[in-house]
């Protein structure tokens, strides 16, 4: 099955924990979602340049009151790139099954680069019209930018789960089908059994009169 793609744009707040905050508007229709991050440590000193780092990104979806997390991998100090991320290797092995979990039918990509930066009063103003719960917050940029996701599609996995629930329904039902059936060849198994051996014992008795 094809993954659904969601274009659109994102604006996303970087704070210097590195946790990251913001809203993802799907075009056209204007649907938002939300999206929450925060950076995974790194066991070993990462190799990969000082800006690179690892996002936990939830993508909330704030009508089907649901969320998904996908591991995406962080580059550019201010201006971020977020892309997915194929293996983790120095970070914790949680960190590392979630990159490599081997069930990847609804694995999602992230795609998104920044286009606009936005600091000091400018990043204030936007976060006072956008993002109310995070005024007050000292050293945060705001990034904008065109961002990409797919496979975030709840309705597909809702039909392979029902699909699944009616295979599991049939497969009981064949399963109790197989039971009455079995139960019917023993039942008459039984009868038959009991029918030979009456048959055998009138038959000794017949023999026993004869020798008498």
């Amino acid at each position: 099955m094809a993954k659904e793609i969601m274009e659109g744009i994102a604006s996303i707040a970087l704070l210097p924990c590195g946790f990251i905050s913001g809203h993802f508007i799907q075009l056209p229709g204007s649907i938002c979602y939300g999206l929450q991050g925060t950076e995974l440590a790194c066991e070993m000193e990462c190799s990969r340049g000082e800006d690179y780092r690892l996002i936990k990104l939830t993508i909330i979806d704030y009508i089907r009151k649901k969320e998904r997390v996908v591991v995406v991998e962080c580059r550019g100090h201010d201006a971020a790139r977020l892309r997915n991320v194929d293996q983790a290797h120095g970070w914790e092995k949680d960190v590392i099954g979630m990159v490599e979990k081997k069930n990847v039918e609804h694995k999602i990509s992230v795609s998104f680069d920044c286009e606009t930066l936005k600091a000091d009063k400018a990043a204030e103003d936007h976060i006072r019209q956008f993002m109310p719960n995070l005024v007050g917050l000292e050293d945060v940029v705001v990034n904008v930018g065109k961002m990409t996701i797919a496979g975030f599609n709840f309705e597909a996995e809702n039909v392979k789960l029902e699909e699944e629930a009616f295979e599991a329904s049939l497969a009981e039902e064949n399963f109790e089908a197989d039971n009455v059936k079995l139960e019917e060849e023993t039942f008459e198994a039984d009868v038959k059994l009991k029918e030979e051996t009456s048959e055998a014992e009138v038959k000794f008795e017949d023999e026993t009169e004869n020798c008498s």
